[in-house]
């Protein structure tokens, strides 16, 4: 099958510092063009690509199902659900007078936050989403008029979501050090304008509930839903791989950073002697406060995906991994020149027990999660330990310093320097 792919991007953080350890965008240019004196030669290439844009920082992607993590902490950490609740999933759910299917049409059965994280459970998370707004039994909450609850339980309930996901990164400047950055963006829809997806202001509406304890807004019922299983929001990858490295570490939030040293510009890195003029130091940006109880069976279902045969990245590539990773997928419906597809998502980090690295891959037209990103992701691990030398044989081992002549070979740098489309 072809699939429509104009472009990709890849993120891996270390967990412990935030530092940058690989940062892919796709589609690639070289930046001697510039200087070469043959930049006429690749014009139609960067004219007719977005090569020129770092789809890593600058190009948010609706991140599908990748933001359960934190929504499931959403709804443990306010004590809307606990480890033991359970949602019946038939294979939807009635929200108002509308059916939403899950993903998997017979439905996973009864199922709790752990079962439906591996699984990547749709209904469970919409039944989430309405109990947030306090919305049970297809009834407005304590009967009050829907004017009434769109103003307050729903706002509190989108401020929840949306305000988790903040809390690790999402929708918000990440700071590393790279011109241009894009933050993320938050949506629901406008019923005064015909259900159109709008900004949301989510900062505005929690100063608002404060202050006033409403918030004026025409969002949707349906909203709720759509959040909670990440169809309602637009991420970058480096906000996603900061997003996936906070989770990693218990709530550890670090500016992700490229830079590590600055020399003397007569002095050559390493070399006897030399002694930088300035080293980054990692920053903590903050520390968020979580319930073991509550991290623990998100970290559960985040492994069983990984490691269990019915998890979603078990079943893309992860199967058998030596050193038993944990993530999520994401599968958002998109549209890209004018066609519906899919943009397919992976965040997870690795080892599980003691985390080394953070990845997140995003490929807008990629098709599942599984068909595209989490292959990526996973070849990335496996490359990352064999270029440290663990826990594959020594036969599979890397060598950890750049192999200039491998990459001018490569598919990935001839395309652009032929001047091939992607």
């Amino acid at each position: 099958m072809r699939y429509e792919i104009n472009s990709a991007s890849a993120v891996v953080l270390n967990v412990k510092t935030g530092a940058v350890l690989a940062l892919v965008s796709y589609p690639f240019y070289n930046p001697n063009w510039f200087v070469d004196g043959n930049l006429m030669k690749h014009e139609k290439y960067l004219n007719q690509t977005s090569a020129l844009i770092d789809n890593a920082i600058q190009s948010p992607e609706y991140p599908g199902s990748a933001v359960k993590p934190a929504n499931a902490l959403a709804g443990l950490e306010t004590g809307t659900i606990t480890p033991n609740t359970i949602v019946d999933d038939k294979g939807y759910l009635k929200i108002g007078n509308r059916i939403f299917h899950n993903w998997y049409l017979p439905g996973f059965g009864p199922v709790n936050v752990v079962l439906a994280l591996e699984h990547s459970d749709d209904t469970f998370f919409y039944q989430l989403g309405m109990w947030l707004g306090g919305w049970t039994n297809q009834h407005y909450p304590n009967h009050e008029s829907y004017t009434q609850w769109v103003k307050t339980r729903f706002v509190k309930a989108l401020d929840t979501i949306f305000g988790w996901e903040y809390k690790f990164g999402l929708g918000q400047l990440t700071g590393i050090d790279l011109p241009g950055e894009v933050k993320g963006q938050f949506y629901e829809e406008d019923t005064k304008k015909n259900y159109e997806e709008v900004s949301y202001p989510l900062l505005k509406a929690e100063a608002s509930m404060k202050k006033y304890g409403y918030f004026n807004n025409w969002g949707a019922l349906p909203d709720l839903a759509f959040a909670d299983i990440g169809q309602s929001q637009e991420f970058t990858p480096i906000e996603m791989a900061q997003y996936v490295m906070t989770l990693a570490d218990k709530g550890v939030k670090y500016q992700p950073y490229i830079l590590k040293a600055i020399y003397p510009a007569n002095e050559v890195p390493g070399a006897p002697g030399s002694k930088p003029i300035y080293t980054m130091h990692p920053k903590v940006q903050a520390r968020i406060q979580l319930n073991p109880k509550d991290l623990h069976a998100v970290y559960q279902g985040m492994y069983l995906m990984a490691n269990a045969p019915g998890g979603l990245l078990y079943q893309g590539g992860f199967a058998g991994s030596p050193y038993h990773a944990a993530g999520k997928t994401g599968t958002a419906q998109i549209v890209l020149n004018g066609k519906r597809v899919d943009d397919s998502v992976t965040i997870a980090f690795a080892p599980y027990h003691h985390p080394q690295i953070a990845i997140a891959v995003m490929v807008p037209g990629g098709g599942a999660s599984t068909t595209t990103a989490s292959h990526i992701a996973h070849r990335l691990f496996n490359a990352y330990f064999e270029m440290h030398h663990e826990y594959f044989p020594q036969s599979q081992w890397l060598s950890d310093h750049f192999q200039a002549t491998a990459w001018l070979h490569s598919f990935a740098y001839k395309q652009p320097e032929e001047g091939v489309l992607p």
